[in-house]
């Protein structure tokens, strides 16, 4: 049970990078790979799992080793996926970095929550699998939560969004958050960890979800209003006509 969470949270993982690194680039993969949008979140899910699958002897290890080793293939795959899209080298380095810092301080905030939760010694060099599990997907919930505020300001940045659809794009990661976190909930750690862990997995499907719904409802207004424009300036135009054929008659 605990492989097939962490596999999930692999593809959580995935695409919340994906998300994140379309933020800093053209959010299009390269035309020469031919890849769709599915396609490309696919393979960083892929990629995602790889690393899982290929760390996963060190679950639980919070060495410095282990911590080492983890953080510097993560770094190499994060600029490897950003070939996936159009941008300069140094917009790769400035974006990977970023990232890596987003994931750094979501990362201490959620071991620094869990373990005084649950009375873990944080000098010790190990945990145990499913509290290192919890803490990953801790800190997706703390990651999906930042990078839908960057997708908010930076889309806000580029086009006025309604104050409905921003207040929906963060409402839904805040609130998982503070359920997740709060103590009387995540007490359910201490008793039945793989429940709770089943129950975060859940919340981070929703929002991921709640996402793209949002997403899909947005570009049918869009569509919707551009569609409206098209409409009228074609009744425009005819009417347009309509009045020269008159004056010419």
């Amino acid at each position: 049970m605990n492989t097939v969470i962490n596999i999930a949270s692999s593809f959580f993982d995935g695409i919340i990078s994906y998300i994140f690194f379309s933020i800093f680039f053209s959010a299009r993969p390269l035309k020469t790979s031919k890849l769709s949008m599915p396609a490309a979140v696919s393979v960083f899910c892929l990629a995602h799992t790889a690393y899982y699958f290929l760390l996963s002897s060190m679950n639980g290890r919070v060495a410095w080793d282990s911590t080492i080793i983890r953080t510097s293939l993560v770094l190499i795959m994060y600029f490897l996926l950003s070939f996936m899209f159009h941008a300069r080298i140094i917009a790769r380095i400035l974006s990977t970095a970023s990232y890596m810092i987003a994931i750094s301080l979501c990362e201490d905030v959620s071991y620094y929550i869990i373990t005084k939760f649950l009375s873990i010694d944080i000098q010790s060099e190990s945990m145990p699998e499913l509290t290192f599990t919890g803490i990953s997907l801790a800190t997706d919930l703390l990651l999906f939560l930042l990078t839908m505020i960057l997708v908010a300001v930076w889309k806000r940045k580029i086009e006025q969004y309604s104050k409905l659809y921003l207040c929906l794009l963060l409402l839904i990661p805040a609130l998982s958050i503070i359920l997740s976190l709060s103590k009387p909930f995540f007490m359910l750690n201490t008793i039945w960890p793989d429940t709770y862990i089943m129950i975060v997995s859940f919340i981070l499907l929703i929002n991921i979800v709640n996402y793209i719904l949002l997403n899909n409802i947005l570009k049918y207004e869009e569509l919707k209003s551009e569609n409206k424009l098209i409409n009228n300036q074609i009744s425009y135009q005819k009417s347009k006509y309509q009045q020269l054929g008159k004056a010419y008659k």
